[in-house]
């Protein structure tokens, strides 16, 4: 990831049998790459509204909605890619 990636998608699945505190532990791991990340809960719309709420408290920026996901991504290709040749 570190020579690899630009930006870095973390995916939490909360309905996962992978607790949520290793999946939390993961993903600190992956941001002392030191790469962008985009923080994603999917599964949003079976799983408890207060997983967000907790991300949000923590001052992590969460995004829900795949859509949300989709512009995010391709605004930061966008002003990091778009002119190079």
């Amino acid at each position: 990831m570190r020579y690899a990636a630009h930006l870095i998608v973390y995916v939490y699945d909360p309905t996962e049998t992978y607790p949520l505190k290793d999946q939390e532990e993961l993903e600190r791991l992956i941001r002392d790459v030191g790469k962008e990340t985009i923080i994603y809960v999917g599964k949003n719309d079976i799983t408890d509204a207060k997983i967000v709420s907790d991300f949000k408290k923590k001052g992590v920026e969460t995004i829900t909605d795949f859509d949300e996901l989709k512009t995010k991504i391709t605004t930061i290709f966008e002003k990091e890619f778009v002119g190079l040749k």
